[in-house]
């Protein structure tokens, strides 16, 4: 008898065990059509849910094969929030090239040219957060083994046993209410040392409903930059309000100013240059590198003209944008209700040159997104060059 009551009570809690247990997951597809049909990336999420806590499987395909595989864990110990995550490489040999950053010293050389070897750890990362009293803690911890830092730039440090080699990154982040403090440490095979530190704060009310952030980063080198923003400040009439803000860093200055209209949309005006001092007679001047025009009509719909006056110090502060001789795009966003509560969104791009080609066109780029069902959408996106031949891919993501 107890032996049966035993097996029912061990039944009852398996049963209840599975009740709590919860999957879920995606599939993403990426095909080229033109110029050549192939497979370009698959992706395959599983997420299965016990009793709060969440195990995810991230599994990418590529033409080559399979090309990366991530799992991740998150859930919650009392009042501790836990999540990390650990990357593959489970196929991918390379060879490829690592690079070092340009301030190195002495810059590293060595073992620039490395060949993967398949199957191997390439990252892994655990973050730990907790509120107390109106504050919130989080500290993470970061580990890469050489050489799958992003990109392949491994940090300034040469590694003498390139398969023993590892890199940490150690954050630690404050907050509370406006205020925010975040600090970071790196052992780059040497041992822990700083690696740099932000602090400020955001939104921070002063009256009449506008409010005022500030950032102040330091890196090892010291002073890298200083951020102001004001919101919604000098009403002036029908509905008219701005926002501003100010980067300062060691070379250039960044003003944006952003009218809004209430009722219409907004007109964001960007320009970016740096303020210039001659020391021989004592006399400031500005130099522009280039400007943005944003004009958001609407959730998501909006018109934007951007110049480049210098392509290479616009792409120093906001990243690679142009291609060749480019220097000035006009870019279009549209988007709608779609099937099923969803929305669709298209990105159409067309990029100038000077000369060479009709009104100066080097490129045009349209991207896609569509909802076919509450749980699969439709992507595409189409490059048309001036020169050379169109690039067509699609795909979709499937929810379920």
């Amino acid at each position: 008898m107890k032996r049966a009551v035993l097996s029912l009570a061990l039944c009852a809690l398996g049963l209840t065990s599975l009740a709590q247990i919860q999957t879920s997951g995606r599939w993403e597809i990426h095909l080229d059509l033109l110029p050549t049909p192939a497979l370009d990336e698959t992706t395959l999420t599983l997420v299965i849910t016990i009793a709060g806590w969440s195990l995810i499987s991230k599994s990418t395909s590529t033409a080559a094969g399979f090309s990366a595989q991530e799992f991740g864990l998150t859930g919650y110990l009392g009042p501790i929030g836990i999540a990390g995550g650990l990357a593959f490489n489970p196929l991918a040999t390379g060879p490829v090239t690592v690079t070092f950053p340009p301030n190195c010293d002495p810059q590293s050389t060595s073992y620039t040219s490395y060949t993967l070897s398949p199957p191997e750890y390439k990252w892994g990362w655990i973050e730990i957060s907790a509120s107390l009293i109106g504050l919130e803690f989080t500290a993470k911890v970061e580990h890469w083994a050489y050489p799958y830092y992003p990109d392949y730039a491994w940090p300034c440090c040469e590694p003498t046993t390139p398969l023993d080699a590892a890199y940490m990154r150690y954050n630690l982040g404050f907050t509370g209410g406006p205020f925010y403090i975040t600090t970071r440490f790196e052992d780059c095979c040497t041992g822990i040392t700083f690696k740099d530190l932000s602090f400020g704060f955001t939104d921070a009310p002063l009256c009449c409903g506008v409010t005022f952030s500030m950032k102040l980063y330091f890196s090892k080198l010291g002073f890298e930059y200083l951020l102001f923003t004001v919101k919604d400040i000098a009403p002036i009439c029908c509905g008219i309000v701005f926002d501003a803000s100010v980067k300062f860093t060691t070379t250039t200055k960044e003003v944006s100013l952003t009218p809004k209209f209430t009722g219409f949309g907004q007109l964001c005006v960007q320009v970016y240059g740096d303020v210039l001092y001659d020391p021989e007679d004592a006399s400031w001047s500005l130099a522009i590198y280039g400007y943005k025009l944003r004009c958001e009509v609407g959730q998501c719909n909006s018109i934007e003209f951007m110049t480049a006056l210098d392509v290479t110090a616009v792409e120093d502060i906001l990243g690679d944008i142009f291609e060749g001789d480019e220097y000035e795009y006009l870019r279009f966003r549209f988007c709608g209700p779609g099937c099923c509560g969803g929305n669709y969104s298209v990105d159409v791009s067309v990029y100038f040159q000077d000369g060479g080609t009709l009104f100066g066109i080097s490129r045009a780029l349209a991207t896609m997104s569509i909802p076919l069902l509450s749980n699969l959408s439709f992507h595409s996106t189409l490059k048309l060059p001036a020169i050379g031949a169109p690039e067509l891919g699609v795909g979709w993501t499937f929810s379920f």
